[in-house]
């Protein structure tokens, strides 16, 4: 998988607002979808599952 530019950008963008916790999303296509990280630990992600179920 080659990332665009676009979605690099997408994705520094939703670390920039997560920090200093760890962000969480995923590659749909072409587009980067953010997850909500329900980990206690500020330095691992854990994606909610409901936002899993959105891709199963």
């Amino acid at each position: 998988m080659k990332l665009t530019a676009k979605l690099k950008k997408a994705i520094m963008a939703h670390a920039d607002e997560c920090y200093p916790h760890e962000c969480c999303g995923v590659i749909v296509g072409k587009e980067y979808i953010h997850c909500r990280n329900i980990s206690k630990n500020s330095d691992q992600f854990e994606i909610h599952p409901e936002d899993l179920a959105k891709f199963n």
